[in-house]
């Protein structure tokens, strides 16, 4: 059974923009694109690209919190990957792996998210299927 966290009300989510929340220790991006929430993981995938040629990987993180929202995508503000917010999948930039989505419910006025990314529920979900 999936378990899910209260991160924020409905109304302090202003459409068009991205909030920082945590989930049991993840930060993660949340979307409300024109009344639809969106949650992803915070850490762009972008920075296993660039980690080499830092001397630190904590200085090539892009927090996609602080990207920039265009309808359903959002770009990493540090290296501009572009994510589809409905998939995690990359569209354009230097990313080539995808971003985790996380299920978001809403009940009455608040917003809640699953402790499990997308993959993780389908992957335990299909082994007590198997059983």
């Amino acid at each position: 059974m999936t378990e899910y966290r209260n991160v924020a009300s409905r109304a302090a989510l202003t459409p068009g923009r991205l909030t920082k929340v945590e989930v049991d220790g993840r930060e993660i991006a949340l979307a409300n694109v024109d009344g639809q929430f969106y949650a992803i993981a915070n850490k762009c995938t972008c920075v296993a690209h660039f980690a080499g040629h830092r001397k630190s990987e904590q200085a090539a993180v892009g927090r996609l919190a602080a990207g920039r929202l265009a309808g359903a995508t959002v770009a990493c503000p540090l290296h501009g990957t572009v994510f589809d917010l409905r998939s995690g999948s990359p569209v354009s930039g230097f990313g080539d792996a995808p971003i985790s989505t996380y299920e978001v419910r809403e009940v009455g006025d608040r917003i809640e998210i699953a402790t499990m990314t997308d993959s993780e529920r389908l992957f335990w979900h299909d082994r007590a299927a198997a059983r």
